[in-house]
């Protein structure tokens, strides 16, 4: 599993060392028979989690980004804490967890936005598809000005930001582990993606309508950064999970989400 192989790698070591000096560090990428097995052992966990992610019993909508999120993140830590030797080893198996924590983590936190500011997710989207097909000047006959400073001014005020902000943070930490040791990362890598999606309003409001988005991308940021500034310590969150027949972790959430 994902949380065995590092232990197991560590047992390889303390093995390679017995006899040794203690700063002694063994060159495992060129022992061929030892490189060999330890890079298939790592590529199969990475396939056995797609597989595991890829199942009719993984909830397709969060929990298997964040079952793929998590393990790729812990496994690339993991090699990374053990020193170049390690990294050089699994470079190939590195680059590959590297690409599917990426992925994950952005299919992740754009089903985190689009949840939780569904209104104006929507609307913009609506604004933009709009702006596609018939050009700038036709949008607002199909969305009016009114009808848009009114939707952004219920569902976009500074108040109404701070709390849906606030719900994702203990969303995330609540559907993160504690174990994967992810959840700074991937808050900061929200607060990035915030910025990109609210920037991207703020132009779309500033270019159709003339209309200045407040709070701003800039704000929404502060916000963000206020959110995971005032949290209580990640290690005191609750968070329940299992290991599968894979070895990969599976959030579990009998509560909802």
């Amino acid at each position: 599993s994902f949380s065995r192989f590092p232990c197991y790698l560590d047992h390889i070591l303390l093995c390679c060392r017995e006899g040794r000096t203690e700063n002694f560090t063994p060159d495992l990428a060129n022992i061929k028979v030892v490189s060999y097995y330890l890079q298939k052992m790592a590529t199969a966990l990475l396939d056995s989690l797609r597989i595991c992610a890829e199942r009719e019993t993984t909830d397709q909508q969060y929990a298997s980004s964040v079952m793929q999120m998590e393990n790729t993140y812990y496994f690339q830590q993991s090699i990374k804490k053990r020193g170049p030797e390690m990294i050089n080893l699994f470079q190939k198996q590195l680059t590959k967890a590297s690409s599917i924590c990426k992925s994950s983590t952005d299919a992740y936190l754009g089903w985190m936005i689009r949840r939780e500011f569904k209104v104006p997710h929507g609307l913009f989207s609506n604004i933009a598809k709009i702006r596609r097909d018939v050009g700038d000047r036709d949008v607002s006959i199909h969305v009016p000005k009114a009808t848009f400073i009114r939707i952004l001014t219920k569902e976009c005020n500074r108040e109404v930001m701070k709390e849906k902000i606030g719900i994702v943070y203990s969303r995330m930490e609540k559907h993160l582990s504690e174990e994967s040791g992810i959840v700074p990362s991937a808050w900061k890598a929200l607060v990035k993606v915030l910025y990109e999606w609210f920037g991207r309003w703020e132009k779309l409001s500033s270019q159709i309508y003339k209309h200045v988005l407040e709070p701003s991308a800039v704000d929404v940021v502060r916000i963000a950064k206020a959110a995971g500034a005032s949290s209580p310590d990640m290690g005191q969150r609750a968070s329940g999970a299992y290991r599968n027949d894979g070895g990969a972790r599976q959030s579990m959430n009998p509560k909802g989400v």
